[in-house]
């Protein structure tokens, strides 16, 4: 553990240069800063964000007693609006007429970044069209924070799709889970603690028992969990274990990755000695399965090639 003194000798003064250096730099009037907030952690704000809190007109929040948990802590004395779903198009007015007066206003949402899954895009598309311009100050995402702690992605296959929050109703559920069942790339999704048993049981009836699922809860605080685990351990795992406490992100592995899952693989190894007993070649034998499942050739050959010698 760092000491105090070396704590405050590494850290204290290069903040306070960042502070400064962020003082200089363009802070222009007449502009809506879209500012992301903390997803949990108090101290994931960035210094620009802070800043930029700090020399705001007006700050337009999503739900006042949340953002002032951010803002008491910081000491951040604003005059606020709120601007929830519902008010955006009356708020989006109000901060136009501001704006036109040169004051600077911020756009905040209850935890990370505006916009993604969360009130904003209407203010902002007014404002833009306007004439004004709009400066994000880009921060925490619980999107980008779950894909980092699932470990999915990477620069040879970087792509995912957010969907946003799970629908509340099932019909709805289990229709957007079938159009998105062989996707591959991974599906990226909110859920709330009183539907993530649902939401679950109803991935499994898509996705089978042996789709992989991640599931984040509680991110950048105490009591933070990333899991994977297949869909058919999803009570045992999880899901009864943290009922109503938090929201989730949900994670569906990509259809790729669940086609090289080696238990996957695996399940057709009765399969094959029986059609090897048949007369069939391993070679035709890889290639149908292959084509009828998805499952990676080389991978399945390889598997094959271990299962015979071993029971030949």
């Amino acid at each position: 553990m760092l000491s105090e003194k070396k704590y405050s000798d590494v850290y204290v003064s290069k903040i306070v240069n960042s502070l400064d250096n962020i003082s200089l730099q363009s802070w222009p009037r007449s502009v809506l800063y879209i500012v992301a907030t903390p997803i949990g952690n108090l101290g994931d704000i960035t210094l620009r964000a802070l800043f930029c809190l700090n020399i705001m007109d007006l700050i337009a929040v999503e739900d006042t007693r949340v953002s002032n948990i951010l803002f008491n802590f910081y000491g951040i004395k604003k005059t606020l609006i709120s601007a929830h779903k519902y008010s955006e198009k009356e708020v989006a007015v109000k901060i136009c007429k501001e704006l036109s007066s040169g004051n600077r206003v911020a756009l905040v949402s209850d935890a990370g970044s505006p916009v993604i899954s969360d009130p904003g895009s209407t203010v902002i598309e007014f404002v833009r069209n306007q004439g004004y311009k709009v400066v994000p100050i880009p921060g925490a995402s619980a999107v980008t924070t779950a894909l980092m702690g699932a470990g999915i992605t990477n620069y040879e296959n970087p792509g995912y799709f957010f969907a946003g929050f799970i629908p509340t109703k099932r019909i709805q559920r289990l229709s957007f889970f079938k159009k998105n069942k062989n996707l591959n790339i991974p599906l990226v999704m909110f859920d709330s603690p009183h539907r993530i048993v649902s939401s679950l049981n109803d991935l499994l009836d898509i996705f089978g028992p042996l789709r992989l699922v991640t599931i984040a809860r509680e991110l950048t605080k105490k009591f933070e969990e990333i899991s994977t685990f297949q869909l058919q351990h999803y009570l045992e795992k999880f899901a009864t274990k943290y009922d109503n406490k938090g929201e989730f992100v949900v994670i569906i592995h990509s259809s790729q990755d669940h086609n090289n899952n080696d238990e996957l693989i695996g399940s057709f190894d009765d399969d094959i000695l029986s059609l090897i007993s048949d007369g069939l070649s391993l070679s035709d034998i890889i290639k149908v399965i292959a084509k009828t499942t998805g499952v990676s050739k080389s991978k399945l050959y390889e598997h094959s090639i271990k299962l015979v010698s071993k029971n030949v």
